[in-house]
């Protein structure tokens, strides 16, 4: 009975040692994984900004008649004005994203790009980590309806 204990002992150690060699021998793939893994949260963030965002659009629309005009900082104006109940903004905005010049900044700290391309309809656009808009949508966050 006593050597069965040891045996699974010794089988733990061993696959603890067989992973942190297989770790250290792959290094750059393990450290490449965990570099990503802020880009995935702030996306993850953004994701629920573009949630939160479309809550308070529907209210908007609904006690309005329409939607914010183009323009960052309209849209910041529009959803930090308090609904037709007074008790609270559409958008309860955190001055932490909010840019010196009070518009909404994506995770990345840049201006959220917000278009109107037809009426009823909206996009919210952040370049993304790398800052520019790609033709091909790369690795921008598109949100919209």
């Amino acid at each position: 009975m006593r050597v069965g204990r040891w045996a699974g002992s010794l089988a733990a150690c061993g696959a603890l040692v067989a992973l942190g060699g297989l770790a250290w021998r792959h290094w750059d793939e393990v450290d490449r994984w965990m570099s990503a893994a802020p880009a995935l949260s702030t996306r993850s963030s953004a994701a629920v900004s573009a949630r939160d965002l479309r809550m308070a659009l529907k209210m908007y629309e609904t006690e309005v008649g329409d939607l914010p005009p183009a323009g960052n900082a309209e849209l910041v104006r529009c959803l930090s004005a308090r609904s037709s109940n007074g008790d609270a903004p559409y958008l309860a905005l955190d001055p932490r994203e909010l840019s010196p010049d009070g518009e909404w900044t994506d995770p990345w700290g840049r201006p959220w790009i917000w278009e109107r391309p037809a009426p009823g309809r909206w996009t919210l656009v952040s370049p993304g980590p790398n800052g520019r808009r790609d033709a091909e949508g790369g690795d921008d966050l598109v949100f919209g309806n």
